[in-house]
């Protein structure tokens, strides 16, 4: 990965950094629904009678990759990204910022093949109150910190934030949003622990460089089942349609998804793995020699889903060879 910034606007934007990649949607503007503080997490309509009335967060979704456990990562003074509300009512309001496991709040569910991060409180905000004026904005910075432990790299992680109103007096509705990022850290081998979650990986990214035309290259997962029952997976290539208008797992800065998955092939589709052991998993690479396959930086995932529980997955980073000269 260069270490230098790298800005695209299709998309999303994609920020490559030193040891840190932010991707910002730009279908980044979640707007609020109305939360009964009597009611907990229950959504209610807005009232339609107050165009004005609502409350708005940008960037409504960010994927965070090649985190490094134990670096503390300002994501404004990094990548210039901050956490930007928007009071659409003509009242000044005063709103609570918070992180939370996925499951605790919003809709309670979370992108496939990333895992809860196992504490929110790894990421936070400058401040965790702040007051808009009407119809106005204001930016939050944020942070990460993720503890330097060797369970903690190759993770691919979902967290939600909650950004709710405060509680006004003689009102018995105020607004909130539920915006979820992900985050992904360093790959990493030679581990002297065993990767977090039910289902590790080590590494979480294979990287195939200067790969040649028609030639087969083989690298390995270590796949661990940190369950207390035996497990059977499933193993397979992916590649992930490119649809902006919904929540997805997106391709590395500076790459595209390969155009063939079929170009990469798990040695096994199947794996039993008793509880508390690890098995090793070769994936191929075959890229047919044609010259518009020189020179080209291509993604693919291998996904492993159990028979039961979560997915994970690893990405799969191709860099083909030169065209050669005559």
């Amino acid at each position: 990965m260069k270490n230098k910034i790298l800005l695209k606007r299709k998309i999303f934007i994609g920020l490559g950094l030193i040891g840190l990649i932010v991707f910002l949607f730009l279908i980044s503007t979640l707007s609020a629904q109305e939360v009964n503080h009597e009611q907990e997490e229950k959504l209610v309509q807005e009232e339609k009678p107050k165009p004005s009335l609502g409350l708005s967060v940008a960037p409504g979704g960010l994927m965070i990759q090649n985190v490094k456990p134990g670096q503390t990562f300002g994501l404004y003074e990094k990548a210039g990204v901050a956490l930007i509300i928007e009071n659409k009512d003509i009242n000044p309001h005063t709103y609570i910022i918070n992180t939370f496991k996925p499951s605790r709040v919003g809709n309670k569910k979370w992108l496939k093949g990333y895992s809860e991060i196992p504490d929110p409180t790894w990421f936070w905000f400058e401040n965790n109150e702040i007051t808009v004026g009407p119809q106005s904005k204001q930016e939050v910075k944020m942070y990460l910190k993720i503890p330097e432990e060797d369970p903690y790299y190759n993770q691919h992680w979902s967290i939600s934030l909650g950004i709710s109103g405060k509680p006004e007096s003689g009102k018995m509705l105020a607004l909130a949003v539920y915006p979820r990022y992900q985050i992904e850290t360093e790959s990493k081998t030679g581990l002297e622990e065993k990767p977090h979650g039910l289902i590790g990986i080590e590494p979480s990214n294979l990287i195939f460089k200067n790969l040649p035309l028609r030639k087969k290259e083989k690298k390995k997962i270590i796949l661990y089942n940190n369950d207390q029952t035996a497990h059977k997976y499933t193993v397979t290539s992916q590649v992930i349609e490119v649809d902006p208008t919904r929540e997805q797992i997106f391709v590395t800065s500076g790459y595209t998804w390969v155009p063939n998955k079929k170009w990469l092939r798990p040695k096994r589709k199947k794996v039993k793995i008793l509880p508390g052991e690890s098995k090793e998993l070769t994936v191929s690479v075959k890229i047919p020699k044609k010259k518009e396959h020189y020179q080209k930086k291509w993604e693919a995932l291998i996904f492993i889903e159990p028979d039961q529980g979560r997915s994970r997955f690893a990405r799969v980073l191709i860099e083909t060879e030169k065209l050669p000269k005559k």
